[in-house]
């Protein structure tokens, strides 16, 4: 199936920092809203979709949602049905460490780094450190040390 399907409940959903990588399938999305109903509302920032094999990030139908700093690449079908990309949104490849030995950071000179939004604000941050897309690692160790940690792991 999908990396993450919503059902049908009324819901509202936060997709931060999260990565949907390589769920292979014709059908198979990375990210999946699923259907709308009338109370649903969904923010998604910092995320990354890509090599998967239909939609990057999908939803049944238009709805209220947050959709802007997020990276989608390489999906079989495209980037994004039923969602309007975010100005922020890029649709290069994140450039991982080693994806496929587990390593979700991303290396040096990656578009994920500094392009990302800080919680709280509606715009990045300025400075000296900037949130990145994907896992927000150590931008000073971006060279795919395993500078960051992520939430969780849910396997391919």
């Amino acid at each position: 199936g999908n990396g993450v399907a919503l059902g049908t409940v009324d819901v509202h959903t936060y997709v931060i920092h999260c990565i949907f990588y390589n769920h292979a399938g014709a059908t198979t999305d990375g990210m999946s809203y699923g259907t709308e109903g009338t109370l649903q509302k969904h923010t998604t920032f910092n995320s990354i979709s890509v090599d998967n094999g239909d939609y990057g990030f999908t939803a049944v139908a238009a709805n209220d949602r947050f959709f802007d700093y997020n990276i989608y690449n390489g999906n079989g079908t495209g980037g994004l049905l039923n969602i309007n990309a975010g100005a922020h949104d890029l649709t290069a490849a994140p450039s991982f460490t080693n994806a496929a030995g587990g390593d979700f950071t991303v290396q040096s000179g990656s578009n994920c780094l500094d392009a990302g939004l800080q919680p709280g604000t509606n715009e990045g941050l300025t400075g000296d450190y900037k949130i990145n897309i994907g896992v927000d690692q150590d931008d000073n160790t971006a060279t795919g040390a395993g500078g960051g940690a992520s939430f969780f792991n849910m396997g391919n």
